[in-house]
């Protein structure tokens, strides 16, 4: 990793995940994989952002072939993301410009997020996140909690065993 005057993990990371989304669209990784759900940590970095530019392998018919629907954006709908470290307003429309609110998770980098003073990391995030208005009550639910349930069934029926006070083991 490059080395800066200021921690890497505020700008790094997002351009990593950024990185890694693009090569994965490129190389048609998503598209040779299609039952995996996959989960891209940072909202997905600064894809949202540079849906409009990385739209151009639209037009590269090597690259197009391997896209769901031949579009960036058809495959971008169909991953999943979390919000660990993005939750401020505008970061958060632009995941909802390329992510239905069903495919967007509820995240913390903690304990490695090291730009926040210690221990309010996650008091931030989640101020931040409740902050948000443009979500109704039923949405912010399933970002917090029902959208990720659905993604891990065996969690969702773990959890649903232990709230009805069993004790059994799977």
């Amino acid at each position: 990793m490059p080395a800066y005057n200021y921690p890497s993990g505020m700008t790094e990371l997002v351009l990593d995940t950024t990185r890694a989304v693009h090569n994965l669209l490129w190389n048609g990784t998503f598209g040779k994989h299609p039952n995996i759900r996959w989960i891209m940590p940072h909202g997905g970095g600064t894809v949202p952002f540079l849906m409009y530019r990385m739209s151009a392998m639209n037009y590269r018919p090597r690259v197009a072939e391997k896209l769901e629907g031949g579009t960036v954006a058809n495959t971008l709908r169909r991953l999943y993301y979390d919000v660990a470290e993005i939750c401020a307003p505008g970061s958060l429309k632009c995941l909802m410009e390329i992510a239905e609110p069903s495919h967007i998770l509820f995240g913390s980098d903690f304990p490695f997020s090291r730009h926040i003073a210690p221990g309010k990391d996650v008091e931030s995030a989640i101020s931040a996140f409740e902050a948000f208005g443009d979500w109704d009550a039923s949405t912010r639910r399933g970002i917090e909690s029902k959208n990720a349930l659905g993604l891990f069934p065996r969690l969702a029926k773990r959890l649903s065993h232990l709230s009805a006070g069993e004790n059994s083991r799977e």
